[in-house]
């Protein structure tokens, strides 16, 4: 092979390489489905690192959803995103804040509610192709609101 054929062949290799590279990093990953099962809509808030969901100015906020009583909703994690977590709000107070919140994130393979110590131990999804659903109930919603 001529110098310019080997060239020639790199260049192209180097540009499938980098083209199936960014291809799946635009493709879901993981997803986690959240069932509300209580009587009460509720405020949802789906983070991650390597979200950056720039019309709300926070760099780990990746999808924000009012989830009605008795629907679901799930959202679909990007590849080379980590340490997901869901934040559940019921009411937002006079200045748009929540009064008390509920997170669940990754631990131990499955989604669990955390306190303020359980930061420390976030995980990631261990591979692609994972599927985690999260049941939130009204027992759930009235121990915690």
């Amino acid at each position: 092979m001529t110098t310019a054929k080997k060239k020639t062949f790199m260049r192209a290799a180097l540009l499938s390489t980098t083209l199936l590279f960014a291809t799946s990093q635009a493709q879901a990953c993981y997803t986690v489905h959240f069932d509300n099962k209580s009587n009460k809509d509720i405020y949802t808030v789906w983070t991650a690192l390597g979200c950056a969901d720039m019309k709300h100015w926070v760099a780990d906020v990746c999808q924000q959803e009012i989830i009605k009583a008795g629907e679901s909703k799930s959202y679909n994690y990007k590849w080379g995103t980590t340490r997901p977590s869901l934040v559940v709000f019921e009411e937002l107070n006079e200045q748009d804040h929540p009064d008390s919140q509920i997170e669940y994130a990754l631990h131990s393979g499955a989604f669990e509610i955390i306190n303020n110590s359980g930061r420390l131990h976030l995980e990631s999804a261990s591979s692609c192709g994972k599927s985690y659903t999260i049941n939130f109930t009204e027992e759930v919603r009235e121990d915690w609101f």
